[in-house]
């Protein structure tokens, strides 16, 4: 068998394999093209996303320079190329397979591999890169994995199950996938309760907010742009990145300014308006690009800005016994989805009632018997049991309050009732 890599040459697909996975580019070749693409500096548009690029010249021995923020992300034109780098060695499904639910549930041996294959290119290629580094790109990979699952499935799948099924699916097997993983993959997206979830993820997705458009400039640079015009606000980054005559955006701006004006100018700190910020769309989390973007470790951003919910700790310690349940309880497993009654025990976000909606808080999705009762109080068709074990959003109200317990932050590590529509399930790619 053999397999065209872009460039006029038909190659055998061991050979192009050992390509895709090690260099980027076959080092013979007259033009620098990747499967069709030029790496010329003219068509690198900024203004969309698009296939990822290799870098000329690596793995001839020449050294890339590439300067890192203080969060280890890589910036400027040399930047955006090393990740157009790892976007070229990670989807690949003979190096990682495709088959996995996602990046974590990817063995630790495989992913070791893939450390070890980036750092000698690291090593190799690059002019100086921080230990710190291995984290992000780890995070990137993740990314990447899930990015590139996420193109394939509407592209080589849904394409051609709508409006009619084609019942030689499996057999249109992608360039770059195992036949075997195809054939998985058809099989696992067939199943009744996979296409089931499906459904639900892409309403979820759909309450995400106002999307950003940076294209193919990353936050990292944005943040770093910003910082350095003396612009250290979360917030800036937050319009930077959105469309100023979307109504949600305007509506966030609004509440803002609203509560900013309610503090005297001595209490106008930039921690103190980064804590407002935050307070109403919340933090970067779960795959949101907010103000970070992905791959940045949450223990840095934690240290740049202080937890919203951090003078609700006492309340919960007060409150929780031995017996709490705790989130790595509710982890899913690696195996297919499960029906609605064995959701009970698994990790959840609660979001508010309104639209736009908001996520407010994290927990454990605990029984959806509406006979149940809390404080006495029966939940009620279309209510279910949750226990609250992060509080996002700690001033939002409660629908339904009760003596004492008014807001999520007051109903840190308590039991409290939760309109069912408005707990969404996490998904494996939000661990």
């Amino acid at each position: 068998m053999v397999t065209s890599c872009g460039n006029r040459y038909n190659l055998a697909r061991v050979v192009v394999q050992e390509h895709l996975i090690s260099n980027g580019f076959l080092k013979n070749y007259k033009n620098w093209v990747y499967h069709g693409l030029t790496t010329s500096k003219s068509s690198r548009s900024k203004h969309g996303q698009g296939k990822s690029l290799g870098i000329k010249g690596w793995g001839s021995g020449s050294k890339l320079k590439v300067q890192f923020d203080v969060n280890n992300k890589p910036l400027g034109d040399e930047g955006n190329s090393l990740t157009g780098q790892l976007g070229i060695m990670v989807p690949n499904s003979y190096c990682v397979p495709l088959t996995y639910l996602n990046w974590k549930s990817v063995p630790n041996h495989i992913k070791e591999v893939s450390g070890k294959r980036s750092r000698y290119n690291f090593c190799d290629n690059l002019e100086f890169y921080s230990d710190e580094y291995e984290s992000v790109c780890m995070d990137s990979c993740h990314r990447i994995y899930k990015d590139n699952k996420a193109k394939i499935k509407p592209e080589h799948y849904m394409s051609y199950m709508f409006p009619d099924a084609d019942p030689n699916i499996a057999l249109r097997v992608p360039d770059f996938v195992d036949p075997d993983q195809w054939k998985e993959l058809v099989e696992y997206w067939q199943t009744e309760e996979v296409s089931a979830e499906a459904l639900r993820n892409k309403g979820n997705r759909s309450w995400r907010g106002a999307p950003h458009n940076t294209g193919r400039t990353p936050f990292s640079q944005i943040r770093y742009d910003l910082a350095a015009n003396g612009e250290s606000l979360d917030m800036s980054v937050y319009l930077q990145t959105r469309r100023q005559d979307n109504p949600e955006v305007k509506e966030i701006m609004t509440e803002y300014n609203r509560q900013v004006e309610l503090l005297s100018e001595d209490e106008r700190t930039i921690e103190a308006r980064d804590l407002i910020f935050h307070s109403i769309v919340g933090k970067d989390n779960h795959g949101y690009c907010r103000t970070y973007g992905g791959g940045v470790p949450r223990g840095s951003e934690a240290r740049q800005f202080p937890d919203a919910a951090s003078g609700h700790r006492s309340v919960r310690d007060q409150s929780i016994g031995g017996d709490t349940p705790t989130l790595e309880q509710g982890h899913r497993t690696l195996t297919r989805s499960p029906g609605p009654v064995e959701q009970c025990g698994r990790e959840v976000y609660l979001q508010t009632s309104r639209i736009p909606k908001y996520d407010v808080g994290e927990g454990l999705l605990i029984s959806l018997d509406p006979d149940i009762q809390i404080d006495g109080e029966r939940l009620g068709e279309g209510y279910c049991k949750v226990y609250v074990g992060k509080a996002i959003m700690p001033h939002v109200l409660l629908e339904r309050p009760r003596p004492g317990v008014d807001t999520i932050g007051d109903a840190l590590g308590r039991y409290v009732v939760w309109n069912f529509c408005d707990v969404i399930k996490k998904e494996m790619d939000d661990y």
